[in-house]
């Protein structure tokens, strides 16, 4: 007895491929200076703020204006943070190879800690809320290469609670940009208290709950045998990730059952 092969119109099969492939894009929340360099951040170099203690809501980025971000349509000049000493120093350098930087530099050997985060609804460029997974990429070097540091992203979830990812190595600048990303669902975290007169701490390892996180940012650290000591960051992007549509779920659906009566 032979099988009856039902017929799809070619039409009705393109309208469900359409559908099914159709996944929304995904939304930037945070995006610093551009990837390999960007040289219109600042005309010159200029300071910014920095605290001892996080405080929610602030922001210590420099003034944005003609000296600092002129340009910065889908960009997210704004952003808060902190350090562990009175020494260090936070700065937008005017470099033309490989690009303008943010740079935070600690005084003598003491070595630099700081934190630097984009809070959703205050600095990104778009709400976190019902977003399901998150994207991240760092780019950046240290000062020298008698430096000794890293990075750590950061993430703050719904209930409130900070995390700190695992640590990634930052080298010698004279190797060029060093380029570090990973998905919060990807990365390994642990607790993390942000700092409060100077001092920070990173606890046990932790899960966050990532729907509808509430900040993203990353985690600087760096010790030296000369002078001084710092870390340049030249690019920061998060990226939140959509779940697939209504639509693209039944387009998937229908695409299934249709190739399955067709090869019936």
């Amino acid at each position: 007895k032979k099988s009856m092969k039902t017929k799809i119109p070619h039409f009705i099969l393109a309208g469900l491929f359409a559908s099914a492939t159709a996944l929304p894009a995904a939304t930037t929340l945070v995006h610093w200076g551009e990837s390999g360099g960007d040289t219109g951040i600042v005309p010159a170099n200029t300071t910014g703020s920095l605290s001892t203690t996080y405080t929610d809501g602030a922001s210590i980025n420099p003034t944005v204006g003609a000296s600092y971000y002129p340009s910065n349509t889908d960009r997210t000049p704004t952003y808060n943070g902190a350090h562990t000493t009175s020494g260090t120093t936070h700065q937008m350098q005017d470099r033309t190879a490989p690009g303008d930087r943010m740079f935070i530099q600690g005084s003598g050997a003491v070595g630099v800690e700081a934190m630097f985060a984009w809070e959703s609804g205050v600095h990104t460029l778009s709400s976190s809320t019902g977003y399901k997974d998150y994207n991240f990429t760092w780019e950046g070097q240290l000062r020298s290469a008698a430096d000794t540091g890293s990075m750590r992203f950061l993430l703050e979830d719904s209930a409130g609670q900070w995390h700190i990812s695992q640590s990634f190595s930052v080298t010698d600048p004279a190797t060029g940009l060093d380029s570090f990303s990973g998905s919060a669902s990807s990365l390994s975290w642990s607790s993390y208290t942000p700092f409060s007169a100077g001092v920070d701490t990173i606890g046990a390892a932790s899960t966050p709950d990532i729907v509808s996180a509430q900040s993203f940012g990353f985690f600087v650290e760096s010790t030296a045998t000369i002078s001084n000591t710092g870390v340049a960051m030249e690019h920061f992007l998060v990226t939140a990730v959509p779940e697939p549509s209504s639509t693209a779920l039944l387009g998937l659906g229908g695409l299934a059952l249709a190739l399955r009566r067709r090869r019936s």
